[in-house]
């Protein structure tokens, strides 16, 4: 071939070529049918923006524009990845913020502020753990009244258990995350709750991972040894209530390795999955007898399904996450009907499921990371205490006082009461305002639910401290913690115990201004054969 000809085939080749790279992406983009959900990603993918002569909307177009380009480029999953694989491999620098590299090709979940969770610059304040546990609380006491047991089961964090291949940076600067807190909090023990409601994980797993591998590298979960572990410790907690309930020992099951497997979640959501690659243990057991059935909830957009076997003799409802897939295989063996809801704990679904389904035990399984945003976000343990509160002071049977005017509450504190007025005018001169409440309280009562009507300058918490035998100051771990919105607002509290040996002190909010308390009743479940008798206050 003359030398010329290859010349002009070489600048052609690299004409087509440039021309192939510069229009086939946005060509398939138009011949493509566009993609709503992002596989790679898990996340919604922009629409095409619909056009209005509205001035917002023409100037709002090019941006929703631009982001539909972004989401929907042609070979865009193959670019995408391309550019993790070379970001990852060559300049050991992560494509996108959600994603970690660790050490010896470990990686990590890097959103819910894990890594400040890790270093402790986020810790739970007291109200925090309050808001907490007293929904544990909460759960446990609703659902014992109806001869219903409940468990807690927090699944931790791969970085709490497999720290020593995160950053050094990260390592060097540990501290006390929200999940030990928790855990220090329940062992430390919480007036009215159960310990054996919780179940901690952490040491199991920390004492298995010595033996074998029982998290994913490349993904966010643990893998079925860690689902084993989790087996387990449930079975041991459940067989101290139902003693038929026993784990089935690890000769039951026999392991199998799948080598080389596609990578998990963390790398999919990069499209690097296929290059990086680890083994994945299964269990065989010896045989399986529970079989899988639909179920559908009063929530009908909540994912629920049905497992079990015909010969147990136990009902179970688990709200649960993804996590729960790597433990619910060895769990259904032994109940008759397990139901799993793929949902946060639901008190609605509950009280639903409780009149037809009637189970014998309510299990609520989450992940560590959902400790990682203020608890105070999560609106459902306010509804779940507000509900059961609420009810309880309706079953209380004992009027122990009323309260509604000004010589019933004695100001302590960044508080003055304008006397004579109608509702009672608490002034807070500060961040925190402290008043207690005069009516004596018997020292025998059996639980006390308070009812407030009263109205806060903005939205803030409230917060209720008594006293019982033994204590002489007002401490955090005996108190009860409502939120209230700016106005007016009706309140319920619940005050676990007895032998209350002093008034209760009320924290009307940590915003200073005009609160206005229009009452506070007070009622008990009942008064100890020592007790004084119930006191009814001004009406």
């Amino acid at each position: 071939m003359p030398p010329r000809f290859q010349s002009r085939l070489y600048v052609w080749s690299l004409f087509v070529l440039f021309l192939t790279v510069l229009y086939l992406p946005p060509i398939l983009m138009m011949i493509t049918p566009a993609k709503a959900v992002s596989e790679i990603e898990k996340r919604p993918l922009a629409a095409f923006p619909a056009w209005h002569w509205e001035i917002p909307s023409i100037w709002s177009f090019p941006t929703k524009l631009n982001a539909y380009i972004r989401d929907h480029f042609g070979l865009r999953d193959i670019l995408v990845g391309c550019r993790a694989i070379l970001s990852i491999k060559v300049l050991n620098s992560s494509p996108v913020s959600s994603l970690r590299i660790g050490k010896e090709g470990w990686f990590y979940w890097n959103k819910h502020q894990l890594s400040e969770d890790f270093r402790g610059r986020h810790p739970m304040s007291a109200s925090d753990r309050l808001i907490f546990l007293e929904g544990m609380r909460c759960k446990e006491q609703w659902l014992a009244e109806r001869g219903i047991r409940y468990l807690m089961v927090i699944a931790p964090e791969k970085q709490t258990i497999y720290p020593e291949y995160l950053p050094e940076y990260l390592q060097r600067n540990k501290g006390r995350t929200r999940f030990d807190q928790i855990r220090e909090s329940i062992v430390q023990g919480y007036p009215g709750l159960d310990p054996l409601a919780f179940l901690d994980l952490k040491d199991a797993l920390l004492r298995q991972k010595k033996r074998h591998q029982i998290y994913y590298r490349t993904d966010t979960h643990w893998n079925f040894r860690g689902g084993l572990v989790c087996y387990e410790e449930i079975a041991k907690r459940l067989s101290a209530w139902f003693p038929d309930i026993t784990p089935n020992p690890r000769s039951f099951f026999q392991e199998l390795v799948i080598p080389n497997e596609e990578g998990g979640d963390l790398l999919q959501q990069v499209n690097a999955h296929g290059v990086f690659r680890e083994d994945r243990p299964i269990f065989q057991p010896q045989y399986v007898c529970s079989g899988r059935w639909s179920v559908e909830t009063i929530k009908t957009s909540i994912p629920a399904f049905g497992m079990g076997c015909e010969g147990a003799h136990h009902k179970a409802i688990v709200f649960r996450d993804s996590y729960f897939n790597f433990v619910l295989p060895f769990l259904s063996e032994h109940f008759a009907e397990i139901i799993y809801i793929w949902n946060s704990y639901d008190q609605t679904i509950v009280q639903q499921m409780i009149d037809t389904f009637h189970p014998d035990i309510v299990i609520e399984e989450f992940l560590e990371r959902f400790l990682s945003p203020p608890v105070t976000d999560h609106r459902e343990n306010w509804k779940v205490i507000q509900a059961m509160s609420q009810e309880h002071f309706s079953a209380a049977p004992i009027a122990v006082a009323h309260i509604a005017t000004a010589k019933d509450i004695l100001p302590i504190h960044d508080a003055s009461i304008d006397t004579g007025s109608s509702p009672v005018i608490l002034n807070a001169s500060g961040i925190d305002p402290y008043v207690l409440l005069q009516p004596t309280l018997p020292p025998h009562a059996i639980h006390l639910y308070l009812k407030m009507r009263i109205s806060a300058p903005a939205p803030t918490e409230l917060q209720a401290f008594y006293l019982v035998s033994g204590n002489r100051k007002y401490d955090e771990a005996y108190s009860a913690t409502v939120l209230l919105s700016s106005g007016w607002n009706t309140v319920y509290l619940t005050l676990p115990g007895t032998d209350f040996s002093g008034p209760i002190r009320l924290d009307p909010g940590k915003a200073p201004g005009t609160y206005e308390i229009e009452s506070i009743d007070i009622r008990s479940d009942g008064i100890g054969a020592e007790g004084q008798a119930p006191i009814r206050g001004n009406s």
